[in-house]
């Protein structure tokens, strides 16, 4: 890495702000729009022979420290709970009863698609559609504007599908890259499972605690907005290199844990200040995402593994349908089976994904076909959807 390495990025991330509001306001394709800039940067990049400006190795800290406990913790925040209480049904069909059909059943019909002939077994299966389960409700919150009740919805489903997705991803990832013996890996996957969730919730309730106890002492709006900030990190980081818990579990449980119960984050100008806090830090994490993902996609991916993108997209839509169409209010059917936008953590999961696993190219190109999918086909026919209702 150059010294100007770092500068470059950030140079491309404060493009992308600069022209944010400028296309969000007439709800042309943000996302897309960063995609292409990634995409035809990381083009010229190879062209001039300046690879090392966009080596893989670069990205992991960025996205293991910073994105992930960011993109966490804005779901989190910005739950509508008095509106969930009445649809909680909706919210377990599609956060917790879809998601885990995704990954184990998705997984498995994957695996049989591509078959053992490619060295990709069940568990890469699995961990594909772990990674794919996770959606993301910010790129659709300026196509459904009038829809309250579908956009809180789908944003626990959103909350609920990323811990899934990063406590699936965290337990797999270190399954397979341990060398324990067959016979007691079952043991091994479930010791593994148990830490990650009883370990997260425990620094979440300690952490978050401890936080609230010092907040209710010192009522200062820098303090308490600075307090929230270093007790997110500080849990996340105990969790990922001290106790190896779920880091999603602690970030999640302690928003959740400052909104019920620290009520001073629900009183302006508090709330209002912290908010806008971690608005900023996610629109630069979004920014960031999207063209990282530009600059990841290649031409090759495409001609060698359109297959199993297709397929991946049909399991992962197939299933999400029939939990729609099937389950849910006839009038909002169409708005939730759309609003399922595969996006921002599938992105950062797969960039993060370890270079010593055999299969990790071709989960990567799965992921990146099935998320250009979102962004070229979904979310336009998303609009259109919206647009025939409102009229």
């Amino acid at each position: 890495m150059t010294v100007f390495t770092p500068f470059i990025y950030l140079s491309f991330i404060l493009l992308a702000l600069f022209i944010r509001p400028y296309l969000t306001k007439k709800i042309i394709n943000y996302p897309l729009v960063l995609a292409v800039i990634g995409f035809l940067t990381a083009t010229i990049i190879v062209v001039t022979g300046h690879t090392h400006l966009i080596h893989y190795g670069y990205f992991q800290n960025l996205i293991r420290y910073f994105i992930i406990p960011v993109v966490i913790y804005h779901s989190a925040m910005s739950l509508d709970y008095q509106t969930l209480k009445q649809h909680k049904w909706h919210v377990i069909l599609l956060g917790f009863v879809l998601s885990l059909t995704t990954v184990v059943f998705g997984g498995y019909l994957i695996y049989l698609i591509i078959g053992k002939a490619n060295q990709f077994s069940m568990v890469a299966g699995i961990l594909t559609m772990a990674i794919l389960v996770s959606t993301t409700v910010t790129t659709i919150k300026d196509y459904i504007p009038k829809a309250k009740t579908v956009y809180a919805v789908l944003q626990a489903e959103s909350l609920c599908t990323q811990i899934i997705s990063l406590v699936c991803f965290t337990g797999i990832v270190t399954i397979s890259l341990n060398t324990t013996a067959i016979g007691s890996m079952f043991s091994f996957s479930l010791a593994t499972f148990a830490n990650l969730i009883a370990g997260g919730l425990f620094i979440a309730l300690m952490v978050g605690g401890l936080t609230i106890g010092l907040i209710n002492v010192n009522r200062d709006i820098v303090f308490q907005s600075v307090a929230t900030l270093f007790a997110i990190y500080l849990g996340y980081l105990l969790s990922m290199s001290i106790f190896k818990a779920s880091g999603a579990i602690v970030v999640a449980g302690m928003a959740i844990l400052f909104t019920i119960i620290g009520d001073w984050l629900e009183k302006p100008p508090t709330h209002i200040f912290i908010d806008e806090m971690w608005e900023s830090l996610y629109a630069i994490c979004y920014a960031a995402t999207y063209l990282l993902f530009g600059a990841t996609v290649t031409i090759w991916m495409f001609t060698q593994q359109y297959l199993v993108m297709a397929a991946a997209i049909v399991i992962i839509f197939g299933l999400r349908a029939i939990i729609c169409y099937f389950t849910l209010p006839k009038g909002e059917k169409n708005l939730y089976f759309l609003g399922g936008v595969r996006g921002i953590l599938p992105i950062v999961l797969t960039l993060g994904l370890p270079s010593s696993l055999p299969y990790w190219w071709t989960i990567q190109s799965i992921v990146c076909g099935v998320v250009l999918f979102s962004l070229v086909i979904q979310l336009p026919v998303l609009w259109m959807n919206v647009r025939g209702e409102i009229a």
